[in-house]
């Protein structure tokens, strides 16, 4: 994932954002998740291992790659943001713990 996007992302955005060449260990203990292409990366991820690594299991889906319906069976919270395809409303947010 990050070989394709890095090199371009860290010279427009330089250190405000931390930087990872594994999709996976940057989710540890992040409150939401941006799905901002539609690489197969993301097509085939490990959500439930994403879900898992995550504070809050909020997901934003940019190009609409992903099934709401399962996403939301796995325990996210998810927002179909993306300009093709369906929008989907955003399940109840809960104020217990997502974990």
């Amino acid at each position: 994932m990050g070989n394709r996007a890095n090199g371009t992302a860290r010279a427009l955005l330089g250190e405000l954002v931390a930087f990872s060449e594994d999709q996976y260990l940057s989710l540890s203990e992040t409150d939401a998740l941006v799905i901002a292409t539609d690489w197969n990366e993301f097509r085939r991820a490990d959500l439930q291992r994403m879900r898992h690594l995550m504070r809050a299991p909020i997901l934003f889906d940019g190009r609409n790659i992903l099934d709401p319906d399962t996403v939301r069976d796995m325990g996210f919270v998810y927002y179909g943001t993306g300009g093709h395809g369906p929008s989907q409303a955003p399940a109840p947010v809960r104020a217990e713990s997502h974990r």
